[in-house]
This record gives structure tokens, C-alpha cells and sequence, in this order.
């Protein structure tokens, strides 16, 4: 995956910063410093490349520079170029439409952004789209059928698809998801789990913001897909079950939770389970490998111990391929994921015989161990004035704990006072 680069020059409380996407993030620090943006900001750079039913965002940059493919297609002769995309100008788009998603998410028209898309050196200054004409139909006939061509990629136009979507957006996705993720298949779908996220399954809720109704009407497309068991990643679903000691399915238009050989409805279920099903209803039906999923507080809800899982699960979905952006506010979450990030570390420089007798001592598996060359961890630190500066953390020992150990060290010394003034 190549990086994008985003400069936050102001995003709420967010300001004087900057982010690499890359294909795990994690965000964490005080609440309220901006980790849920940057959190949507970073998913936002796979959602654009989606052209789904709901939503057809890069359409929007066609529609800006005026560029018309039911008006344009009746002046192509035989073979030329339509049209060619700008870097700068995609980059520029970008940073405005990202605001744009972001304040859709948030439901919050006042949210102020300002923010600069540094696209990687994979994607071309200058992006022609060509064009092949060819007769269809029977001889004399004015039926024409179109080619078009970006790079290396192809796309046959037809009528459903230019009632569906500009035919412009759908090749600029394939060549842009190809010139960041190496494949026009990459990425396939998007998932965002938003916080206190549980209700969605057991009671009739609404989204008042785009978060939530993305979310809603996820979980709803889900039940329409029947699972696969050729897509399922084993791991995955094992951790998930462990977690959850149990499973959840619809049954009868409703969501079902069944443990050790009873099935109770899911809003009699713990809200750590209505936290985590979601994920395994995705993870059951979907393509891992080809989605982006974002998860707010993975260990919301958890006890200690499973939070520890919670980030065993975060290793399978790397491990399946999926791109995963998260945020947290657990010590026992991040504590984990460093073993996983080190575990993997000792993989890469020792032989299998060796990581095996350390996978046998502390029970971590290169089959959910973290590449930590392939995660970024972004700690939001408070200033003085009130915003907050994005702090990029050294992964090589693992993610820093140095808000929690802020937290630890004002526990002991309020500690340590409260035994003095009892002892004397």
C-alpha cells in the first residue's frame, strides 16, 4: 500500500499536524482531542474510492469540473482522449471533500477543516482518459459502444452503468485504488463501527448522524448477503466466538443470541456482545481481505482479558488483509497489540523452529500477529491554547503508553500522599 499524506492544518481541536495513511491505524489520548476525526478522516480515503448504491462520492469530482459523460460521449469520434485528470486538482478536491464526508458523519455543518491530500508518487500528474468508439448493433445502425482507458485499465461502457454512475468515476476508482492498494479489487467494501454501536441490533434506532445511519444501513445490506463459507476467515470467527462465548444470527427477523446451547434474544445479551457482533455478522459475509473497517473503542464494554483478545481479533483482520483504523482508551488493548507488533518482529529475524517455541511460551501465533511496519499509532496531545497536535508514535518496541503512564504516575503520588497523611 502506498501512503497518503494529509497535513491538518485545522480539524476541531485538531491543528498543526499531520497523518500517513496506512493500512492499521491507532488513535488514542484524552477524550475530546480529536481522535474519532482523524479516526474518519483516514477511513475516508478508502470510502471515496466506493461507487455504491447509497453513496457515490468521487462522482462529485466530475460533477465540479463540469465534466459530462451523457454530453461528452456525443462528440467522440472514433478514438481520442476525453479528458485528463489533474493530481493537483484530485488532491485539492479531496481535501475539500473530506470535510465534507466528515461533517456528514458528524452531523455537524460548523465543523471547521482545513486540510491539504498529498496523493503518493504511484499517481500520476496528469491522468488521460481515452476513449475507443466502436459500432454495435446491426449495419448503419447509430449504436455505439465505448471504450475507455486509464493506464492500464479498461472499462467497457455500458447503459446501466451510465444510469448507475459517470462511467468517469468508475475507471478513476479502479485506476486510483490500483495506484494506492495495488489492486483495482482492493479494496471492495467499507465498514464503519461507531461507538456505543449495540443498540443498532436489539432496538429500533434512527441515525441523526452519518455515522450512525452508514452504520444502520450496513447492518441492513449484511442481511440481505448470504454467508460464504469460502470467504470466512477461521481465526477470526474462532477469536469472535471466544470472546463472545457465543454467536449471533437473525432468526426470523430478529437478532439471536446463542451460547452454550440457548438462545435468548440479543438485547437480553451482555453490551459487549451487541458491541462485537457486527463484526462477526461481517466477518461472516464479507470479503476481509477486500474491506476497510473502521472500529471505535474495539474494547468498549470488555474486561481486561478480552480486551486483550479484542486485539488478537485486530491481528486476524490485518492477517486476512483488511485495512483497519481504530481508536482506543485502553492500556490492556495497546499493552497487547505491542506484543503482537513484537512477536512479529522476532518472527522476521529468527527461524520457524525458534518462533515457534516462542509462539508456544506466550501463546501468540503468526496467524494474528501484527507487521508493525504496516501500522502507524498517533497519540493526540493537548496544547496549551486548548487544540490538540498529532503526535506520531515510534512503533519499534511498540505503541507508547505515555498517556496512560501520565494517568499511572498521578494515581501512585495521590496514592502515596493519601498513605502519608493515614500514617500520621
Amino acid at each position: 500500500m502506498e501512503r497518503i499524506k494529509v497535513k491538518i492544518n485545522k480539524l476541531g481541536r485538531v491543528a498543526n499536524s499531520s497523518i500517513e495513511i496506512a493500512p492499521l491505524m491507532i488513535f488514542s489520548g484524552e477524550s475530546g482531542m480529536g481522535k474519532s476525526y482523524l479516526a474518519l478522516l483516514a477511513h475516508y480515503f478508502y470510502d471515496v474510492l466506493i461507487l455504491s448504491d447509497r453513496v457515490k462520492r468521487l462522482e462529485g469530482f466530475f460533477v465540479e469540473y463540469g465534466y459530462d459523460y451523457s454530453v461528452m460521449v456525443k462528440g467522440f469520434q472514433e478514438a481520442g482522449e476525453a479528458l485528463s485528470v489533474s493530481k493537483q486538482q484530485l488532491e485539492q478536491w479531496m481535501a475539500k471533500d473530506a470535510i465534507s464526508y466528515l461533517r456528514f458523519m458528524l452531523n455537524s455543518d460548523k465543523l471547521e477543516g482545513d486540510i491539504e491530500v498529498a496523493l503518493p508518487s504511484t499517481v500520476a500528474e496528469n491522468m488521460p482518459i481515452n476513449y475507443n468508439v466502436t459500432q454495435a448493433g446491426l449495419v448503419n445502425s447509430e449504436s455505439k459502444e465505448v471504450m475507455l482507458t486509464m493506464g492500464q485499465i479498461g472499462f467497457r461502457v455500458t447503459q446501466s452503468a451510465i444510469n448507475d454512475v459517470t462511467p468517469f468515476a468508475s475507471i478513476l476508482s479502479a485506476y486510483l485504488t490500483e495506484c494506492l492498494y495495488g489492486h483495482i479489487y482492493a479494496i471492495r467494501s467499507t465498514f464503519n463501527m461507531p461507538p456505543s454501536r449495540g443498540p443498532v441490533l436489539s432496538e429500533n434506532v434512527t441515525g441523526n448522524s452519518g455515522m450512525y445511519k452508514d452504520f444502520i444501513a450496513d447492518v441492513n445490506d449484511m442481511n440481505n448477503v448470504l454467508p460464504n463459507s469460502q470467504l470466512v476467515p477461521e481465526q477470526l470467527m474462532e477469536q469472535l466466538h471466544t470472546i463472545m462465548e457465543g454467536d449471533v444470527k437473525k432468526e426470523d427477523g430478529k437478532y439471536v443470541y446463542m451460547t452454550d446451547g440457548v438462545n435468548m434474544p440479543i438485547s437480553a445479551a451482555a453490551s459487549s456482545i451487541r458491541e462485537i457482533a457486527p463484526l462477526q455478522l461481517l466477518a461472516s459475509k464479507v470479503s476481509m481481505s477486500q474491506t476497510a473497517i473502521l472500529i471505535e473503542e474495539p474494547e468498549a464494554h470488555l474486561h481486561p482479558n478480552k480486551q486483550r483478545m479484542m486485539a488478537d481479533v485486530v491481528g486476524c483482520l490485518r492477517q486476512t488483509g483488511a485495512y483497519v483504523h481504530l481508536t482506543t482508551h485502553s492500556d490492556y488493548f495497546l499493552r497487547r497489540i505491542n506484543e503482537l507488533i513484537l512477536f512479529q518482529r522476532y518472527a522476521d529475524g529468527h527461524s520457524k523452529e525458534e518462533t515457534e517455541s516462542l509462539s508456544e511460551r506466550t501463546g501468540i501465533s503468526t496467524t494474528f500477529s501484527i507487521d508493525g511496519s504496516k501500522a502507524v499509532a498517533y497519540l493526540m496531545v493537548r496544547q496549551n491554547d486548548g487544540t490538540s497536535k498529532v503526535v506520531e508514535q515510534n512503533l519499534k518496541n511498540g505503541v507508547p503508553f505515555t498517556s496512560f503512564s501520565d494517568a499511572v504516575r498521578e494515581g501512585m503520588r495521590v496514592e502515596d500522599i493519601l498513605e502519608e497523611a493515614l500514617e500520621s
